[in-house]
């Protein structure tokens, strides 16, 4: 039975008018001390808390070398975690992203392609999943496009929080939940939650996606000198801060959301520490996708924006799993958000489904490349050692692939000289298309009446049109 988490926790939560002090990590000043879990001896987990971030690029996070101190509580968490440092979204947009890491499987095998597309009826979940084996499962999403009204998701849940009330600063007609109500709701449901049985709990924010218009004091925390000026028809209309057409106000502003998240995030972890919850809880922090901010080459037609490509900075996504007394520092391994459920199941021990996975356990080598998709789903990508071939694939009918251009990502990380593919480089990616099967033309034209007919006086199109999902 569906339950809405309530936001309101004051009274429970003890929450105050916060008292910023300035942190010894990051040199700013903050409502939340950082902190490291103790390590102790290895502790089979029984908890989970899945906190995934909207449009957060790893590279944009101090915990992976950027100078700025954007992430100082993350950091300082990961102190006690393991790091992945080529950890890869299955989309470079939020649907089937989330899916994938809830189901371990890759798009054409969730079958969830588009923006507001239901999951499949039957389709296994891990909170499903481990609902049915006695785990309280309970979610608080804050993207529009993760609504329980469209998605299906809801019914893997005991409780749905998709609870959006905020008015954004700049367009009062668009509907949000920022990171600080989102954390507030989390918390809520770790102090009310029942205590006979173990928990996983899902937390999305979305602070990161645009338009980036992050609080005070966050606005001011990242000032750049200036910069090169990006011609505004370049900017999607959605992100356009005033008239200011300089690029590195822009990334300032990205930066500053950030470290507005990471802050808060902060306080969920340190919430988890203060309860004695951390102790017997698996943490995994990740993101569904990164964003392009103005370092795309050869002329891009938008700059901040996410979907429609699959380069590195939306396709590499940073991935934090903290297990008690488990593994503790950095790997370079190739992973997937599709590892995701096999690794929970393995940590915490429960017998596997008779599902198959695309994923595997993190620490398991992948037998096959790595693959992402883009939200216009003819650019595929395909990733393994050294190596990312992209390629342009049919949408409907056969999706047979004749060519595609490789990358060395150690010569040339930022993708600008391509080779053309040899045809063994190309193997996996087709044996990868061989099951998908979905004629993609036609599920996008059945999405979108499902919107129009879902919402006939046009409102859900432009809550959509107001995040930059649809033109």
């Amino acid at each position: 039975m569906r339950r809405r988490i309530l936001a309101a926790a004051v009274g429970i939560l003890g929450v105050a008018v916060p008292m910023y002090v300035r942190s010894r990590t990051s040199g700013h000043w903050s409502a939340v001390p950082s902190f490291t879990p103790a390590i102790g001896a290895p502790t089979r987990p029984r908890n989970v808390v899945l906190v995934s971030i909207d449009t957060l690029r790893a590279d944009h996070l101090s915990l992976y070398g950027y100078p700025r101190r954007t992430t100082p509580h993350i950091d300082a968490f990961t102190a006690a975690s393991m790091t992945y440092e080529n950890a890869y979204a299955t989309a470079t947009f939020t649907s089937p992203s989330i899916v994938s890491m809830l189901t371990g499987l890759y798009p054409p095998a969730h079958g969830v392609r588009f923006l507001r597309q239901a999951i499949p009826p039957r389709l296994w979940t891990l909170p499903g999943y481990l609902r049915g084996l006695g785990w309280h499962t309970a979610a608080v999403v804050s993207n529009w496009v993760l609504k329980a009204s469209t998605t299906g998701l809801s019914r893997e849940f005991e409780a749905y929080d998709d609870e959006m009330t905020e008015p954004e600063p700049r367009r009062p007609e668009v509907l949000e939940r920022t990171a600080g109500h989102t954390t507030e709701a989390a918390m809520h449901w770790l102090a009310v939650r029942p205590r006979d049985a173990p928990f996983f709990l899902w937390v999305h924010y979305i602070d990161p996606h645009g338009p980036y218009v992050p609080p005070p004091p966050y606005d001011a925390r990242f000032v750049g000198p200036a910069s090169q000026s990006v011609r505004r028809e370049k900017i999607p209309w959605y992100q356009r801060l005033g008239r200011t057409r300089n690029h590195g106000h822009y990334v300032d502003q990205y930066d500053g959301e950030i470290a507005y998240v990471d802050e808060q995030v902060g306080r969920l972890l340190l919430d988890l520490d203060r309860q004695a919850l951390l102790g017997d809880t698996l943490v995994i922090l990740a993101a569904d996708h990164g964003e392009s901010l103005t370092d795309r080459h050869r002329g891009p037609p938008h700059y901040f924006h996410h979907g429609h490509d699959v380069w590195e900075e939306l396709a590499r996504v940073p991935l934090v799993v903290y297990q008690p007394g488990g593994a503790v520092g950095r790997s370079r391994a190739l992973v997937s958000l599709v590892d995701l459920v096999p690794t929970v199941l393995r940590a915490l021990d429960v017998p596997a489904p008779p599902t198959p996975f695309d994923g595997v356990g993190l620490g398991d080598p992948h037998p096959d490349p790595l693959f992402v998709e883009a939200s216009n789903k003819h650019l595929r990508a395909a990733r393994w050692g050294r190596f990312k071939l992209i390629a342009d694939v049919p949408t409907a009918g056969a999706k047979a692939v004749a060519a595609g251009t490789v990358f060395d990502l150690v010569a040339d990380p930022r993708e600008r000289e391509g080779r053309p593919s040899r045809d063994g480089e190309l193997a996996s990616l087709r044996a990868y298309l061989a099951r998908d099967t979905q004629d993609l033309d036609a599920l996008r034209a059945e999405v979108r009446s499902a919107i129009v007919a879902a919402s006939p006086d046009g409102k859900e199109a432009s809550r959509l049109r107001a995040l930059g999902y649809v033109d």
